[in-house]
């Protein structure tokens, strides 16, 4: 998911900018651009590759994020090289292994909670579902990435809290009206 799609497909939902939440942040390229949009930036990511990457202008954890708390074991592909793309559920052989933390996004009792944006390469559902209460409470637009409907779990999830959404090719927009 990139800036771009988030100005041309969040932006127009989004009512307020006090808090933005980047869940799968890599190196910040998807929360720092934002720093003088909203109040308050917070990128969640559990890669020690790339974690250290994201700018200090951003509110930064280095864990992962799911429906419970564990250790798993985050997998990237291709190594130092290409880290852009390590997760918890999909690979096998040939990757670089990294045991992480993982957390839910509820624990943290986020306020004013306005956008967040979803990219773990898989693991979507295990964020919205240790989520719930942030996005029942507080009603954020929600950006996630649906590749060859590997996510339909996430959209019928987001619509049964009565959220619309719409899909731009592998990434879905929902909002609350």
């Amino acid at each position: 998911m990139s800036t771009l799609k988030i100005r041309q497909w969040a932006w127009p939902f989004i009512k307020k900018f006090r808090t933005y939440i980047d869940v799968g942040a890599f190196n910040g390229d998807t929360s720092a651009p934002f720093v003088n949009d909203f109040k308050r930036v917070i990128a969640f990511e559990p890669s020690p590759i790339t974690f250290p990457h994201i700018p200090d202008t951003v509110e930064k954890y280095n864990v992962a994020l799911g429906n419970k708390h564990e250790i798993q074991t985050l997998k990237v592909p291709g190594g130092t090289g290409n880290p852009v793309h390590g997760s918890l559920v999909r690979y096998g052989k040939g990757v670089i292994e990294h045991e992480v933390p993982v957390k839910c996004l509820d624990d943290y009792n986020f306020e004013d909670v306005d956008f967040i944006k979803i990219d773990v390469e898989g693991a979507e559902i295990n964020v919205v579902n240790g989520a719930v209460n942030t996005i029942v409470n507080w009603k954020p637009i929600v950006m996630f990435e649906n590749k060859k409907g590997r996510n339909d779990l996430v959209v019928d999830f987001i619509r049964n809290l009565s959220y619309n959404v719409k899909n731009n090719k592998s990434d879905w927009i929902a909002w609350y009206e």
